[in-house]
């Protein structure tokens, strides 16, 4: 899968794995942001703890997001009722001053730089969302400016901006926080867990992490509890690219909301080169497009910036309202998932609300956010979701590539009643893996763009060699019996 701007030409972090059976009192499962957040605010607990990351450190999702810290989350508040859109607004705008907070004290630098954040609309029907998103936001009492002005060839048809939001490198902020936290807890990566028992943690090597204490930071929860979560979830991908660009767009950070067009638009420097991120529009994963990345490069076009220097892609779960699940799924037992593309200061405000509980078990989460809610369980959102993952679960299932074509890796072909994706790494080689998700069971797709195997149904990642790159799945394919040139040991 292609890097990230932000991960290209820098190295990953050096962790050992977990190979020997360990005990610990908080075991944290996912060293993405969340997991991260939640060490950092457990460090000095007096408790052990313990964060395991199945890839590798700086690889993860977190590091593929475009570095946004703000609490204006698109035209999102007037979707709300007001009571719930009032605590939200109040705890994503702390959110964003407790990120300076924590890049402070612990001499992190990430390039935080603090902007306005703008959303915008093109057309009268974004135009139409975007006043009453203003009406919710001035009834939330939020304060909001003039928009800063950019030199854009573009025309809006209204605009607002929110002060004092922010911009950093998200992998210079998690390198940063790796490196506060490396003598403080234990850190282990490249250790899969493919197996929760009582109280233990089981890797694909056979050691057990035993803990008294569990917080799942994985994007999709890795445990479930009969909640029922892969309906509770639709998915989207978005694809980004980076491009040189004029310095006299530093601090832009803008929004459109226009629909099915939404973009995202931020200023970035590394190695002190001015860029431009774009990103966008989100697009669910069952129909995503075997080149995501053409309407970005021909949007850049029209900004006067043209070769990019990277293009990736990242993927999003999507909840009823856009309102994360946050908290106890069973004593002793914790998650967090569902940010809706607003990483950060869910993250924050996730890793804040759990690492309290876990402490001090009085503390309460508010109801909208609690991961055992049960509002949403039977929800028309969730029917509708439920349908979605029927249809990809059995559209595709019996199509392979015909016969008379010639193998490539992406070909699907079929041995003894199950589906095989080709790979060729090199001239003379070829290997297959089974494209059955691990997860539950849906087929497989090969995805040209990022050159990974997608599940349609719930998200999971593949590498082209079978490795499990996002969740539910942390399990990897399986090969075709006999030798498998490219990874002989892959099972």
């Amino acid at each position: 899968m292609q890097k990230s701007y932000w991960q290209k030409q820098r190295p990953l972090w050096e962790c050992p794995q977990l190979n020997e059976d360990q005990e610990t009192d908080i075991a944290i499962v996912g060293g993405g942001l969340t997991g991260l957040l939640c060490a950092w605010m457990l460090k000095d607990s007096g408790r052990r703890v313990t964060v395991i990351e199945k890839r590798r450190f700086l690889e993860n999702n977190s590091a593929r997001n475009t570095g946004k810290v703000s609490a204006l989350h698109g035209a999102f508040y007037h979707t709300l009722p007001a009571d719930i859109a009032q605590s939200v607004y109040q705890l994503n705008r702390t959110a964003v001053d407790h990120y300076e907070q924590l890049i402070r004290t612990a001499d992190i630098a990430c390039r935080w730089q603090r902007t306005s954040a703008v959303l915008a609309a093109q057309s009268e029907e974004g135009a139409a969302i975007l006043n009453q998103e203003k009406a919710a936001l001035s009834a939330l009492g939020a304060q909001l400016g003039d928009p800063p002005s950019f030199p854009l060839p573009l025309t809006w048809a209204d605009q607002l901006a929110m002060a004092d939001q922010a911009l950093l490198d998200p992998w210079l902020f998690q390198a940063g926080l790796l490196e506060a936290l490396k003598d403080k807890v234990t850190l282990y990566e490249e250790s899969p867990v493919v197996e929760i028992q009582d109280h233990c943690l089981i890797s694909d090597g056979s050691y057990r992490l035993r803990f008294k204490d569990l917080i799942l930071t994985t994007q999709f929860p890795a445990f479930d509890r009969l909640q029922l979560y892969a309906a509770r979830f639709h998915y989207q991908r978005e694809a980004a690219a980076a491009f040189r660009c004029d310095p006299a767009l530093d601090g832009l950070m803008l929004n459109t909301v226009d629909p099915g067009q939404a973009l995202s638009l931020r200023f970035a420097r590394k190695e002190d080169q001015p860029t431009l991120i774009l990103a966008g529009p989100a697009i669910g994963i069952h129909h995503y497009p075997k080149d995501p990345y053409a309407p970005l490069l021909q949007t850049a076009k029209t900004l006067g910036v043209h070769q990019p220097l990277a293009c990736w892609s990242a993927q999003d779960l999507i909840p009823r309202r856009h309102l994360p699940f946050i908290g106890q799924i069973q004593d002793h037992y914790w998650i967090a998932s569902g940010y809706s593309k607003w990483g950060y200061t869910w993250a924050m405000i996730a890793a804040e609300m759990i690492s309290t509980q876990v402490q001090d078990p009085a503390f309460v989460i508010p109801e909208y956010l609690r991961a055992r809610r049960k509002g949403d369980l039977f929800s028309l959102y969730t029917l509708g979701n439920a349908a979605t993952l029927t249809e990809a679960f059995f559209k595709d299932r019996f199509i392979v590539t015909p016969e008379n074509q010639p193998r490539r890796t992406g070909t699907v072909v079929r041995l003894h009643g199950r589906r095989y994706g080709v790979v060729i790494p090199e001239e003379g080689l070829e290997f297959l893996v089974d494209l059955t998700c691990p997860h539950m069971g849906c087929p497989l797709h090969y995805n040209p763009a990022d050159q990974t195997w997608d599940c349609p149904c719930h998200g999971s990642r593949f590498t082209l060699d079978g490795r499990s790159l996002y969740s539910p799945s942390n399990v990897s394919l399986q090969h075709y019996p006999g030798v498998n040139s490219l990874h002989p040991n892959l099972k």
